[in-house]
């Protein structure tokens, strides 16, 4: 089974006055906008959102250290890339970026 790629996109609406409890989703803009899920307005959900919309590029990321072409590399230069990038999904993943 394949999911559409990434990137994925959190659309998170923290307006109280909205009736729709799943206002909130994940779409993919690559693909002109499909939706991939929605998300419930609960303390909880905004973060949920963010994690939901990282996980393409999280797959993406294990797929390629289990891949094992470092290997041949200089480690070192190699751990500085992987900190670097696993810094950013965090951040995605947690809604600070």
């Amino acid at each position: 089974m394949k999911h559409i790629s990434g990137p994925w996109v959190a659309h998170y609406d923290d307006n109280p006055d909205s009736y729709d409890k799943f206002r909130n989703y994940i779409s993919a803009p690559n693909t002109g906008g499909v939706v991939i899920c929605k998300v419930q307005t609960l303390p909880e959900g905004k973060p949920h959102a963010f994690l939901i919309a990282v996980a393409p590029e999280l797959l993406e990321f294990c797929h390629e250290i289990a891949r094992g072409w470092y290997k041949d590399s200089d480690l070192s230069s190699l751990m500085e890339t992987y900190q670097v990038r696993a810094r950013v999904l965090i951040a995605k993943a947690e809604g600070k970026e």
